[in-house]
């Protein structure tokens, strides 16, 4: 079992839902999000860990559940500015 802590005024953070992920014993996304989740949940990592760059949570999310694959969409996107 997992246990989440909870950040400034009870609130989860988004860190903390990303460290548990990495505590999960399965590397499917879709296994734990269901579909269309799974896919969001690729987008929004590769979204956060371009704003706070490669080697934190979102960078090891992204390795655990996509080996290492960004959502290309989000990536032009913000290539686009």
């Amino acid at each position: 079992m997992i246990s989440i802590t909870t950040g400034c005024k009870g609130r989860l953070t988004l860190r903390t839902v990303s460290r548990a992920l990495l505590e999960l014993k399965t590397d499917d996304p879709n296994q734990v999000f269901g579909s269309p989740d799974d896919l969001k949940l690729l987008s929004c990592m590769t979204l956060f860990e371009a704003a706070e760059g490669r080697g934190g949570v979102f960078t090891k999310v992204i390795e655990k559940y996509y080996k290492g694959r960004r959502d290309r969409k989000t990536e032009k996107m913000l290539e686009r500015g």
